[in-house]
């Protein structure tokens, strides 16, 4: 991968993290699934890049890839799921989050859990690390929580 490549990439993924601040900044309770989906690709737009694919946005059961349709009604309740991905002169950054919209709270634990057990694997990531060892953290932090 020549140096231009690995630029688009970090590119792509400069763009897919300032957007995910974005999103948590203005979804609400209610907002329709359909104008969230536009807004994504509205920002990805105005940042030079194109959609890697459909944006996903899941509710609650659903565990993901629902992406709502042009008269699409469903809203915004219940455990959010945000998955979409940035193409910046072909190169893609893809991520996904989830967002807490139900009344009590109750899956703000979940997602907590989830983004430890990740940041903490992400800090064992390193060249020739075996898998394993990225698995073993994984599981102490849940078994820990």
């Amino acid at each position: 991968m020549d140096k231009a490549e690995i630029e688009n990439y970090l590119e792509a993924g400069k763009i897919h993290k300032a957007i995910v601040e974005v999103v948590r900044s203005f979804v609400k309770k209610d907002m329709l699934l359909i104008d969230i989906a536009k807004k994504i690709e509205e920002e990805i737009a105005n940042r030079n890049a194109k959609p890697a694919f459909p944006v996903n946005l899941s509710l609650n059961e659903i565990a993901a890839h629902y992406t709502p349709s042009k008269d699409d009604s469903t809203k915004v309740e219940g455990l959010l799921k945000v998955d979409f991905g940035v193409d910046f002169n072909g190169a893609i950054a893809d991520g996904a989050f989830s967002l807490d919209f139900s009344d009590d709270g109750k899956f703000g634990e979940m997602i907590k859990l989830n983004e430890t057990a990740l940041e903490t694997a992400l800090g064992k990531l390193e060249p020739n690390v075996e898998i394993s060892i990225v698995g073993q953290t994984i599981s102490k932090v849940v078994s820990d929580f």
